[in-house]
């Protein structure tokens, strides 16, 4: 009984995909960087089907996910036929319309030699 009640006490997080708006992902998430002072950003590409944006600032400023995180935009149409690919990439998405998905990783899930799946 104590620990239904804790439980129900508990601040649940807000979950992932609705942390932007999934009417205009890429609007939304302009706007979240912009109110965020990012208006520059970093990017990398993997090839033609994604890219990796983050704000362009140095580390000693960062202050919260949105300028310090990395945001993979990519199709909404791909499909993952590994299963653990698949539950990695929507446990990391905060915005899927019906164009674009756009997932975030903290800064130590993206280097040169992997860019996320």
């Amino acid at each position: 009984m104590i620990f239904l009640l804790l439980l129900s006490c508990m601040k649940h997080p807000t979950p992932p995909e609705k942390l932007l708006n999934n009417d205009d992902c890429l609007q939304s998430l302009r706007e979240k960087l912009e109110q965020n002072d990012c208006l520059q950003l970093e990017y990398a590409t993997k090839d033609y089907t994604d890219m990796l944006i983050r704000c362009h600032r140095e580390d000693s400023l960062r202050e919260n996910m949105w300028d310090t995180n990395w945001f993979r935009v990519s199709s909404s149409d791909i499909r993952y036929p590994d299963p653990e690919t698949d539950y990695f990439v929507k446990e990391h998405s905060i915005c899927v319309d019906g164009t674009w998905r756009i997932e975030s990783y903290p800064p130590d899930f993206v280097t040169k030699q992997n860019l996320v799946p």
